[in-house]
């Protein structure tokens, strides 16, 4: 969605599953900060998700330039996630494949544990870091880092989100 805010042209993603990686954390941080249903939270939101300065919002743009926008932002965040997991993922021109949670070595286990019980949603690209890795790709603590980093910022959370559903069921039938 464009929108055009005191002479200046600002994009959002139009489907919650466009949403990069690094700016869903955000949103899930102010999720618990304010209710999803207040305006305060909706105009945080979008101030994320347009890369906007917040301050900028209040003393510049008036209410009724954000009505529609307040009015698209309780639409978007009714939408449902992808829930279809991905077999691979692309970056770059590296694959990276979805890994059989019976392969994982034992201290990759104990981190994704760990990583869950810190917050499943706010460790979203170090849980993905795990899960998905390039052929005969072997867990290593810096590989590990960078490839979360690169998660964060190159992948949407459409590419994450059935994923990590997937292995999460999984771990808790076991």
């Amino acid at each position: 969605m464009d929108i055009e805010l005191n002479d200046k042209n600002y994009t959002i993603p139009d489907n919650i599953n466009d949403i990069p990686v690094s700016m869903f954390h955000k949103i899930i941080e102010l999720e618990g900060k304010h209710d999803k249903n207040t305006t305060t939270f909706l105009i945080e939101a979008f101030c994320i998700l347009a890369e906007m300065n917040y301050e900028f919002v209040l003393e510049f743009v008036s209410i009724d330039s954000l009505s529609g926008v307040v009015e698209f932002l309780n639409e978007f965040f009714t939408q449902k996630l992808s829930e279809r997991p991905k077999a691979h993922l692309e970056i770059a021109g590296e694959k990276y494949y979805l890994g059989n949670n019976d392969d994982l070595l034992t201290g990759e286990y104990i981190d994704l544990e760990a990583f869950i019980n810190d917050g499943l949603y706010k460790n979203i690209s170090k849980i993905a870091a795990l899960l998905y890795k390039k052929e005969g790709e072997r867990y290593e603590i810096k590989s590990f880092r960078d490839k979360a980093e690169l998660f964060d910022k190159e992948l949407s959370i459409g590419d994450l989100y059935g994923s990590l559903l997937f292995f999460y069921h999984g771990k808790n039938k076991k």
